[in-house]
């Protein structure tokens, strides 16, 4: 005897067994099979509502610590880039040589410091 995958609007023979795929239900009118999607049970909407329910503090725990990060992280950002506009201008008056060096090394570290905080700020972005 021939075994099959089920394919909705397929017409049926009496002596083919067909396979019906997860999570369908045949019904065969006139001949001609539909597949249709199976109901849950009462118990399983029951269990996966109850699933859901206790889950759900802490998806929304998880959302407030994002949340928080996201929040310091933007602000020592902005921190940072206001150090670095300071540091830009008093680089524009420096006298000497020295408080040049100085100060642009106060640049580099501030920048260097901002590209890390844009990278973790991308990460917290990243779906997963």
């Amino acid at each position: 005897m021939p075994v099959q995958v089920a394919q909705a609007g397929q017409r049926v023979h009496p002596d083919t067994v067909y396979i019906i795929p997860a999570g369908e239900t045949p019904e065969i009118i006139d001949g001609v099979l539909t597949l249709r999607p199976s109901q849950p049970s009462p118990t399983a909407v029951a269990s996966g509502f109850e699933r859901t329910e206790s889950t759900l503090p802490r998806i929304e725990d998880a959302i407030r610590a994002q949340n928080e990060r996201l929040r310091d992280t933007s602000h020592d950002l902005r921190s940072h880039f206001g150090v670095i506009l300071g540091t830009a201008n008093m680089l524009e008056m420096a006298q000497s040589d020295s408080d040049r060096a100085r100060l642009i090394t106060m640049l580099q570290r501030n920048l260097q410091q901002a590209t890390q905080l844009l990278t973790e700020l991308l990460e917290l972005t990243q779906p997963g």
